[in-house]
């Protein structure tokens, strides 16, 4: 499997079961040569390094090969 993107989950209230708070996705481009966070309003490059933090809630991942 390779990861293909993170939903994070951060803010006022940190925790997801506050009801509050704000959520990010991080996905990995296209052709997959890059990462990108997204919020609202924008959307940019990010490192590998920073992918997975504590404030992941949720991981997608694709089989490799099917």
């Amino acid at each position: 499997y390779d990861l293909k993107g993170v939903t994070e989950h951060g803010g006022a209230g940190q925790s997801y079961y506050s009801g509050q708070g704000h959520f990010t996705a991080k996905v990995k481009s296209p052709k997959g040569e890059s990462w990108r966070v997204a919020n609202d309003t924008t959307v940019q490059e990010c490192i590998e390094a920073d992918i997975v933090t504590s404030a992941a809630c949720v991981l997608y991942y694709e089989r490799r090969g099917y």
